[in-house]
Protein backbone atom coordinates (compact mmCIF):
# COMPACT_ATOMS: atom_id res chain seq x y z
CA UNK A 1 0.00 0.00 0.00
CA UNK A 2 1.41 3.38 -1.02
CA UNK A 3 0.25 6.62 0.58
CA UNK A 4 0.78 10.13 -0.72
CA UNK A 5 3.08 12.50 1.20
CA UNK A 6 1.47 15.56 2.68
CA UNK A 7 3.52 18.74 2.26
CA UNK A 8 3.51 21.34 5.04
CA UNK A 9 5.06 24.74 5.65
CA UNK A 10 6.34 26.21 8.94
CA UNK A 11 5.57 29.93 9.26
CA UNK A 12 7.79 31.81 11.69
CA UNK A 13 6.28 34.18 14.19
CA UNK A 14 7.54 37.48 15.56
CA UNK A 15 10.68 37.66 17.76
CA UNK A 16 10.20 36.20 21.25
CA UNK A 17 13.73 35.41 22.44
CA UNK A 18 17.19 36.69 21.52
CA UNK A 19 20.62 35.50 22.69
CA UNK A 20 23.86 37.37 21.99
CA UNK A 21 27.55 36.49 22.54
CA UNK A 22 31.02 37.42 21.35
CA UNK A 23 33.11 34.88 19.46
CA UNK A 24 36.12 35.49 21.75
CA UNK A 25 35.44 35.60 25.47
CA UNK A 26 38.78 37.38 26.04
CA UNK A 27 41.14 39.13 23.67
CA UNK A 28 44.30 41.14 24.40
CA UNK A 29 42.95 44.37 22.89
CA UNK A 30 43.10 46.84 25.81
CA UNK A 31 46.18 48.64 24.49
CA UNK A 32 45.24 48.47 20.82
CA UNK A 33 42.88 49.94 18.23
CA UNK A 34 40.97 47.89 15.65
CA UNK A 35 41.08 44.49 17.33
CA UNK A 36 37.92 42.73 16.12
CA UNK A 37 35.49 40.40 17.81
CA UNK A 38 32.50 38.91 16.00
CA UNK A 39 29.20 39.36 17.88
CA UNK A 40 26.30 37.07 17.00
CA UNK A 41 22.63 37.17 17.98
CA UNK A 42 20.16 34.30 17.50
CA UNK A 43 16.48 35.33 17.36
CA UNK A 44 13.61 32.84 17.73
CA UNK A 45 9.83 33.05 17.91
CA UNK A 46 7.67 31.73 20.74
CA UNK A 47 7.88 28.22 19.31
CA UNK A 48 11.74 28.35 19.17
CA UNK A 49 11.73 28.61 15.38
CA UNK A 50 14.03 31.11 13.63
CA UNK A 51 12.31 34.39 12.95
CA UNK A 52 11.71 35.41 9.32
CA UNK A 53 14.66 36.55 7.27
CA UNK A 54 15.41 40.30 7.23
CA UNK A 55 14.31 40.76 10.83
CA UNK A 56 16.31 43.79 12.01
CA UNK A 57 18.53 43.40 15.09
CA UNK A 58 20.17 46.48 16.60
CA UNK A 59 23.42 46.46 18.58
CA UNK A 60 25.26 48.78 20.96
CA UNK A 61 28.21 48.42 23.33
CA UNK A 62 29.54 49.80 26.63
CA UNK A 63 33.00 50.51 25.19
CA UNK A 64 34.74 50.22 21.86
CA UNK A 65 32.73 50.44 18.62
CA UNK A 66 30.15 48.08 17.08
CA UNK A 67 28.07 47.83 13.92
CA UNK A 68 24.68 49.34 14.53
CA UNK A 69 22.46 46.65 13.05
CA UNK A 70 22.18 43.43 11.08
CA UNK A 71 19.40 41.50 9.33
CA UNK A 72 18.68 37.87 10.16
CA UNK A 73 19.25 35.34 7.41
CA UNK A 74 20.59 37.87 4.89
CA UNK A 75 24.02 36.96 3.56
CA UNK A 76 26.31 39.96 3.33
CA UNK A 77 24.55 41.68 6.21
CA UNK A 78 25.72 39.29 8.90
CA UNK A 79 22.95 36.71 8.71
CA UNK A 80 24.43 33.55 7.24
CA UNK A 81 21.50 31.35 8.28
CA UNK A 82 17.88 31.83 9.45
CA UNK A 83 17.45 33.56 12.79
CA UNK A 84 21.08 34.70 12.93
CA UNK A 85 22.33 38.28 12.90
CA UNK A 86 26.04 39.00 13.18
CA UNK A 87 28.14 42.17 13.47
CA UNK A 88 31.70 43.18 14.38
CA UNK A 89 33.00 44.96 17.45
CA UNK A 90 36.27 46.96 17.29
CA UNK A 91 38.54 48.04 20.12
CA UNK A 92 38.97 51.82 20.43
CA UNK A 93 37.68 53.69 23.47
CA UNK A 94 38.28 51.99 26.82
CA UNK A 95 36.55 52.08 30.19
CA UNK A 96 37.33 48.99 32.28
CA UNK A 97 37.93 46.21 29.76
CA UNK A 98 34.64 44.49 30.58
CA UNK A 99 32.85 44.93 27.26
CA UNK A 100 29.09 44.63 27.33
CA UNK A 101 27.37 44.12 23.98
CA UNK A 102 23.60 44.51 23.72
CA UNK A 103 21.20 43.31 21.05
CA UNK A 104 17.52 44.17 20.65
CA UNK A 105 14.69 43.68 18.20
CA UNK A 106 10.91 44.00 18.04
CA UNK A 107 11.09 47.69 18.87
CA UNK A 108 13.28 47.09 21.93
CA UNK A 109 10.86 44.64 23.61
CA UNK A 110 13.14 41.63 22.98
CA UNK A 111 16.67 42.21 24.31
CA UNK A 112 19.78 40.42 25.56
CA UNK A 113 23.31 41.32 26.56
CA UNK A 114 26.63 39.55 27.07
CA UNK A 115 30.09 40.47 28.29
CA UNK A 116 33.58 39.64 27.03
CA UNK A 117 36.97 40.87 28.19
CA UNK A 118 39.27 43.30 26.42
CA UNK A 119 42.31 42.53 28.53
CA UNK A 120 45.74 44.09 28.77
CA UNK A 121 49.18 42.84 29.83
CA UNK A 122 49.89 41.34 33.24
CA UNK A 123 49.87 43.82 36.10
CA UNK A 124 48.95 41.79 39.18
CA UNK A 125 49.93 38.31 40.37
CA UNK A 126 47.96 36.82 43.23
CA UNK A 127 49.60 33.85 44.94
CA UNK A 128 46.71 31.61 45.96
CA UNK A 129 48.67 28.60 47.23
CA UNK A 130 52.28 27.78 48.00
CA UNK A 131 54.19 25.48 50.40
CA UNK A 132 55.39 27.36 53.46
CA UNK A 133 57.82 24.52 54.20
CA UNK A 134 59.30 21.47 52.43
CA UNK A 135 61.66 18.78 53.62
CA UNK A 136 65.00 19.08 51.82
CA UNK A 137 64.81 15.90 49.79
CA UNK A 138 64.09 15.29 46.12
CA UNK A 139 60.79 13.43 46.54
CA UNK A 140 59.15 16.23 48.54
CA UNK A 141 56.71 18.35 46.51
CA UNK A 142 54.32 21.21 47.23
CA UNK A 143 51.50 22.80 45.25
CA UNK A 144 51.70 26.34 43.83
CA UNK A 145 48.71 28.18 42.37
CA UNK A 146 48.82 31.75 41.06
CA UNK A 147 46.24 33.95 39.36
CA UNK A 148 47.25 36.71 36.93
CA UNK A 149 45.27 39.92 36.24
CA UNK A 150 45.60 42.96 34.00
CA UNK A 151 45.45 46.68 34.88
CA UNK A 152 41.67 46.50 35.39
CA UNK A 153 41.99 43.38 37.51
CA UNK A 154 40.47 41.36 34.67
CA UNK A 155 41.71 37.91 33.72
CA UNK A 156 44.58 37.93 31.23
CA UNK A 157 44.33 35.84 28.06
CA UNK A 158 45.01 32.12 28.24
CA UNK A 159 48.59 30.85 28.05
CA UNK A 160 50.08 34.03 29.55
CA UNK A 161 53.53 32.80 30.58
CA UNK A 162 54.35 32.43 34.28
CA UNK A 163 57.95 31.83 35.36
CA UNK A 164 59.49 31.00 38.73
CA UNK A 165 62.99 31.43 40.09
CA UNK A 166 63.77 29.64 43.36
CA UNK A 167 66.93 29.82 45.45
CA UNK A 168 66.68 26.11 46.19
CA UNK A 169 64.75 23.32 44.49
CA UNK A 170 62.95 23.50 41.16
CA UNK A 171 59.57 24.82 39.97
CA UNK A 172 57.97 24.15 36.59
CA UNK A 173 57.03 27.14 34.41
CA UNK A 174 54.03 27.34 32.07
CA UNK A 175 51.01 29.31 30.90
CA UNK A 176 47.74 30.36 32.48
CA UNK A 177 44.59 28.47 31.53
CA UNK A 178 41.18 29.68 30.35
CA UNK A 179 41.25 33.50 30.45
CA UNK A 180 37.46 33.68 30.46
CA UNK A 181 36.47 32.44 33.91
CA UNK A 182 39.94 32.41 35.47
CA UNK A 183 43.58 33.04 34.61
CA UNK A 184 45.23 30.47 36.86
CA UNK A 185 48.49 28.58 36.61
CA UNK A 186 49.22 25.53 38.78
CA UNK A 187 52.58 23.85 39.24
CA UNK A 188 54.72 21.88 41.71
CA UNK A 189 57.64 22.97 43.87
CA UNK A 190 60.14 20.10 44.08
CA UNK A 191 62.56 20.28 46.98
CA UNK A 192 66.23 19.30 46.75
CA UNK A 193 69.08 18.14 48.93
CA UNK A 194 71.14 20.99 50.42
CA UNK A 195 74.89 21.31 50.02
CA UNK A 196 75.18 22.99 53.42
CA UNK A 197 73.12 24.12 56.37
CA UNK A 198 72.26 27.74 55.64
CA UNK A 199 70.89 28.25 59.15
CA UNK A 200 73.55 26.71 61.41
CA UNK A 201 72.31 27.73 64.85
CA UNK A 202 72.88 25.76 68.04
CA UNK A 203 70.77 23.96 69.08
CA UNK A 204 69.65 23.05 65.55
CA UNK A 205 66.36 24.77 64.60
CA UNK A 206 65.55 22.22 61.89
CA UNK A 207 65.71 24.85 59.13
CA UNK A 208 68.29 24.03 56.48
CA UNK A 209 67.56 27.04 54.27
CA UNK A 210 65.06 29.82 53.58
CA UNK A 211 64.22 29.82 49.88
CA UNK A 212 62.88 33.01 48.30
CA UNK A 213 60.84 32.34 45.16
CA UNK A 214 60.13 35.08 42.61
CA UNK A 215 57.10 34.78 40.31
CA UNK A 216 56.99 36.66 36.99
CA UNK A 217 54.14 36.79 34.48
CA UNK A 218 53.92 38.19 30.95
CA UNK A 219 57.52 37.71 29.86
CA UNK A 220 60.46 40.08 30.14
CA UNK A 221 59.53 43.21 32.07
CA UNK A 222 56.31 41.65 33.32
CA UNK A 223 54.84 41.93 36.78
CA UNK A 224 56.44 39.99 39.64
CA UNK A 225 55.61 38.75 43.11
CA UNK A 226 57.16 36.24 45.48
CA UNK A 227 57.01 34.06 48.56
CA UNK A 228 59.37 32.18 50.88
CA UNK A 229 59.54 28.46 51.62
CA UNK A 230 61.49 26.90 54.48
CA UNK A 231 63.64 23.90 53.56
CA UNK A 232 63.55 21.64 56.60
CA UNK A 233 66.02 19.01 57.75
CA UNK A 234 65.35 15.96 59.91
CA UNK A 235 67.32 14.54 62.83
CA UNK A 236 70.79 13.04 62.63
CA UNK A 237 70.89 9.78 60.70
CA UNK A 238 73.73 7.44 61.63
CA UNK A 239 74.02 5.82 58.18
CA UNK A 240 74.55 9.24 56.56
CA UNK A 241 77.04 10.46 59.20
CA UNK A 242 80.70 9.50 59.29
CA UNK A 243 84.10 9.72 60.97
CA UNK A 244 86.73 10.37 58.33
CA UNK A 245 90.12 9.17 59.65
CA UNK A 246 92.92 6.93 58.48
CA UNK A 247 92.13 3.27 59.11
CA UNK A 248 95.66 2.60 60.40
CA UNK A 249 98.03 4.92 62.30
CA UNK A 250 101.35 4.53 64.08
CA UNK A 251 101.63 4.55 67.89
CA UNK A 252 101.93 8.01 69.42
CA UNK A 253 101.29 9.89 66.18
CA UNK A 254 98.83 12.76 65.79
CA UNK A 255 96.31 12.41 62.95
CA UNK A 256 93.74 15.00 61.80
CA UNK A 257 90.23 13.71 61.21
CA UNK A 258 86.75 15.00 60.52
CA UNK A 259 83.31 14.13 61.85
CA UNK A 260 80.41 14.75 59.45
CA UNK A 261 76.81 14.86 60.69
CA UNK A 262 73.91 14.55 58.22
CA UNK A 263 70.22 13.75 58.21
CA UNK A 264 68.36 10.98 56.35
CA UNK A 265 68.17 13.14 53.22
CA UNK A 266 71.97 13.53 53.28
CA UNK A 267 71.72 17.21 54.27
CA UNK A 268 74.55 18.60 56.46
CA UNK A 269 73.43 19.54 59.96
CA UNK A 270 75.09 22.60 61.46
CA UNK A 271 75.02 23.67 65.11
CA UNK A 272 75.16 20.13 66.58
CA UNK A 273 77.24 19.79 69.76
CA UNK A 274 79.27 16.57 69.75
CA UNK A 275 81.15 14.58 72.35
CA UNK A 276 84.03 12.47 71.07
CA UNK A 277 85.40 9.59 73.15
CA UNK A 278 88.31 7.32 72.18
CA UNK A 279 88.87 4.17 74.25
CA UNK A 280 92.56 4.61 73.63
CA UNK A 281 94.59 7.73 72.86
CA UNK A 282 93.24 11.26 73.05
CA UNK A 283 91.15 13.60 70.90
CA UNK A 284 91.74 17.36 70.83
CA UNK A 285 90.13 20.27 69.00
CA UNK A 286 88.99 23.85 69.42
CA UNK A 287 85.30 23.38 68.61
CA UNK A 288 82.98 20.43 68.97
CA UNK A 289 79.99 22.12 67.27
CA UNK A 290 79.36 21.24 63.60
CA UNK A 291 79.74 24.03 61.05
CA UNK A 292 77.46 24.80 58.07
CA UNK A 293 78.77 21.73 56.28
CA UNK A 294 77.92 19.52 59.26
CA UNK A 295 81.62 19.06 60.01
CA UNK A 296 83.93 19.19 63.03
CA UNK A 297 87.71 19.00 62.50
CA UNK A 298 89.72 17.31 65.28
CA UNK A 299 93.04 15.61 66.03
CA UNK A 300 93.59 12.08 67.28
CA UNK A 301 96.77 11.21 69.17
CA UNK A 302 97.24 7.47 69.05
CA UNK A 303 98.29 5.57 72.19
CA UNK A 304 101.79 4.12 72.51
CA UNK A 305 100.58 0.52 72.43
CA UNK A 306 99.52 -1.26 69.29
CA UNK A 307 95.97 -2.55 69.04
CA UNK A 308 92.41 -1.96 67.82
CA UNK A 309 90.76 1.16 69.19
CA UNK A 310 87.37 2.82 68.84
CA UNK A 311 86.43 6.48 68.48
CA UNK A 312 82.81 7.05 69.50
CA UNK A 313 80.91 10.22 68.58
CA UNK A 314 77.69 11.18 70.35
CA UNK A 315 75.46 13.90 68.91
CA UNK A 316 74.00 15.68 71.96
CA UNK A 317 71.77 18.06 70.00
CA UNK A 318 68.01 17.61 70.69
CA UNK A 319 67.67 16.75 67.00
CA UNK A 320 70.54 14.28 67.29
CA UNK A 321 70.68 12.00 70.35
CA UNK A 322 72.56 9.28 68.46
CA UNK A 323 76.05 7.76 68.59
CA UNK A 324 78.28 6.25 65.92
CA UNK A 325 81.85 4.96 65.96
CA UNK A 326 84.92 4.16 63.86
CA UNK A 327 87.56 1.50 64.43
CA UNK A 328 91.24 2.48 64.21
CA UNK A 329 94.19 0.15 64.04
CA UNK A 330 97.32 1.37 65.82
CA UNK A 331 100.36 -0.43 64.42
CA UNK A 332 104.04 0.25 63.94
CA UNK A 333 104.87 0.64 60.28
CA UNK A 334 107.05 -2.12 58.81
CA UNK A 335 110.42 -1.02 57.45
Amino acid sequence: MVSAATPFVINSGPPYTIRVAGLDCNQASWEYVDFQNQVTAIVCDIYTNPVPDSTAVYFWTSEGCIDGYSLTGVAGLGGTHPGMASVYWWSCTHINGRVWVHAETAGGTVTDSAMFLSSGPSVYIEILEYPSALYAQGDEKGNITVSVYDVNHNFVIGNTQVEFEAQYGTIGNGGTVDGCHSSIFKTKYTAAQLKRDYSPVSPDDGIGAVSFVSVTAGGMGGVSNGFTTLFLTTGTYVKSSSIDIEAEVEPGTVTPFTVVVKDRGNNPLGGHLLTVFPNGGTVTGTNYVTNEYGEVSLFYQAPGAEGQYLITVTDTDPRGAVSFAKKIKVKTAEL
